[in-house]
């Protein structure tokens, strides 16, 4: 039982170690929901630490209508794709991070500046300068500010007009890093975003050709043992009297039954595969034969 939990979990060499990995996380979300959900039935106040978690712990549940994309073929790869493009985004979010902290940081010293050389009372500060105290007085608020300038989280003109009391060198810069962050770079991002989803789709689409090509192979491997088996004289072809012997191996009638086919009709078996019409089928003809009555 271990080894085949190991294997549910760790088998690289399978496509399916992913979503096993999602059912295992789900069910022990589930099984945690459920002693959080126990523990608070027991506790008399409703608004601790642990109730919170329970909460958190049912919206969770949500999280497994994701399952539905292994069923849904346009769901499973909009998911995949999403997945797969993670890791550019991830590159892009610390670009991005790395741009705005570069801008918050000058932002941010010409505000200190400004506000110890004209001794201004944060307090009681009016006008501009109060948008600049507020904007801009610390590293963290001009990261926000800056992000929220080019997010749509606020419009940019009114985050601007502070900065030209300080000089108008920091509007300009200002106005270059809405320029590079919403002209360029999101449009850049997006780009390249796309053309890594494509790039993955295409991957997955030549993986479906060679899983269909090493199956094939499978096929012939299988269907050339199963002439061998037949062929009695060892003449290299097989006679219909040979297909007729041979139709009541039960090996043979699993065989041809999962071509759909009915076992009790040799004769029309065997002018399926006789393409040549030569009265016997050669190797290439019954393995060839039956790729095509399988559909391969």
């Amino acid at each position: 039982a271990a080894e085949g939990f190991l294997d549910f979990l760790f088998n690289l060499k399978s496509r399916k170690v992913g979503w096993n990995w999602f059912d295992f996380v789900c069910v022990l979300a589930s099984f945690i929901d459920i002693i959080v959900a126990s523990a608070v039935a027991e506790r008399s106040s409703g608004s601790d630490l642990l109730t919170a978690f329970a909460r958190i712990g049912r919206m969770g549940r949500v999280v497994r209508l994701l399952r539905l994309a292994r069923v849904l073929p346009s769901l499973r790869a909009l998911v995949a794709t999403m997945v797969l493009t993670m890791q550019s985004l991830a590159w892009a979010l610390a670009l991005l991070a790395l741009l705005t902290f570069v801008f918050a940081v000058i932002m941010t010293q010409g505000t200190v500046a400004y506000i110890i050389e004209h001794q201004i009372d944060q307090a009681t500060a009016t006008g501009e300068a109060a948008n600049l105290i507020r904007y801009y007085s610390g590293l963290a608020t001009s990261t926000y500010t800056l992000f929220a300038s080019v997010s749509g989280g606020i419009s940019w003109m009114e985050t601007a007009n502070p900065l030209a009391v300080i000089h108008p060198v920091y509007l300009y810069l200002f106005l270059i890093y809405v320029v590079l962050i919403v002209l360029s770079f999101f449009n850049v991002i997006t780009g390249f975003i796309c053309e890594s989803a494509f790039s993955n789709l295409q991957k997955d689409k030549e993986e479906v050709v060679e899983q269909q090509l090493r199956l094939k192979n499978v096929y012939m491997s299988t269907f050339s043992s199963l002439f061998d088996a037949m062929d009695s004289d060892g003449s290299g072809e097989i006679t219909c009297a040979e297909l007729e012997d041979h139709m009541s191996d039960d090996s043979v009638q699993a065989y041809f039954a999962h071509l759909n086919i009915d076992v009790d009709k040799a004769w029309d078996i065997f002018r399926l595969l006789d393409k040549d019409m030569s009265g016997s089928v050669s190797i290439d003809e019954f393995v060839g034969g039956c790729l095509r009555l399988r559909g391969g």
